[in-house]
């Protein structure tokens, strides 16, 4: 279990951003949305990441096997990469509809204190480098 708390923890260098203020400038202006709570005002990415010690995972569709993966991972490892690595708050990005990304947190039983954001758009994850998995531009 520590080796793979340490892999998750070499991986949230790709994935997390800490402490570096200029890492958080091209996601400044970079809004989604709390999937929890639709009503809520967008969040900046940029603001939301630019306090504290953050772990913040950009997902791809929510039906798409590495997001699953991930929001897996995140359900178990989340509490003690809180506990052993001292991070502050998660979240979890999707590229999809609000729906979509309640239902996989619903299904992976997510933790409620990993926040869930959807970007249907995609831009954030773009933004930060990743793809939007597979056939992005598809209505379903």
């Amino acid at each position: 279990a520590n080796l793979v708390v340490s892999l998750l923890v070499r991986a949230a260098v790709i994935l997390c951003i800490a402490t570096d203020a200029a890492a958080f400038q091209p996601l400044v202006g970079v809004t989604v949305r709390n999937a929890r709570d639709a009503e809520a005002a967008a969040i900046d990415v940029g603001d939301w990441l630019s306090t504290g010690k953050n772990f913040f995972v950009f997902g791809t569709y929510a039906a798409d096997f590495n997001a699953i993966e991930y929001a897996q991972r995140l359900r178990y490892y989340w509490p003690k990469l809180k506990e052993e690595k001292g991070f502050d708050k998660c979240a979890l990005l999707l590229n999809c509809n609000n729906d979509a990304a309640l239902s996989l947190a619903n299904e992976v039983d997510l933790p409620q204190d990993v926040a869930l954001f959807f970007d249907k758009s995609g831009e954030a994850g773009r933004k930060f480098g990743v793809g939007r998995g597979f056939l992005p531009e598809n209505d379903d």
